[in-house]
């Protein structure tokens, strides 16, 4: 990806029923979600890496674990690229190792059978809310109870 690609972005987050050990508790910034499939970066999982011995890196997901990508928030909005040396002067960008990847129909499936909660988007939780915090604080955002999240989904439901 030469030039940056300007997103737009929703969070998604883990229910308890998501049985996946990749994705317990994640927060996955949703960059693409299209019919062909879906494009994100789990949020709230930092590695024990740094590149260029300086910069955290963050688990974006299982799916090709060895590309980097550097996000970072503009005026505008975020833009994801791979050149890493763009915007890392600025607080508001982070590095992130592999993604999330969905194909056609399986993230709205998932979504359907109460797996991931959708809601709209935080910069600042994305950007600066401490790793271990960013599961409650999104689902709070939603109105809901992190300790009775499964009955309260259950009720949405029925």
């Amino acid at each position: 990806m030469d030039q940056p690609l300007k997103l737009q972005a929703k969070l998604l987050i883990a229910t308890p029923q998501l049985q996946d050990p990749n994705f317990e508790k994640a927060v996955i910034l949703i960059l693409n979600h299209t019919s062909d499939g879906a494009f994100g970066l789990v949020i709230n999982r930092k590695t024990s890496e740094k590149w260029k011995k300086q910069v955290p890196v963050w688990y974006g997901g299982p799916c090709e674990p060895e590309r980097l990508w550097l996000l970072h928030e503009t005026d505008s909005g975020f833009e994801l690229t791979n050149d890493l040396e763009q915007s890392l002067d600025s607080s508001r960008a982070k590095i992130f190792s592999g993604y999330s990847g969905w194909v056609e129909g399986q993230l709205d499936m998932e979504i359907a059978v109460s797996s991931w909660l959708e809601a709209p988007l935080q910069p600042d939780l994305v950007l600066e809310t401490p790793p271990d915090q960013i599961w409650e604080k999104a689902i709070l955002s939603l109105g809901l109870d992190p300790s009775n999240l499964s009955t309260q989904i259950s009720r949405l439901l029925h």
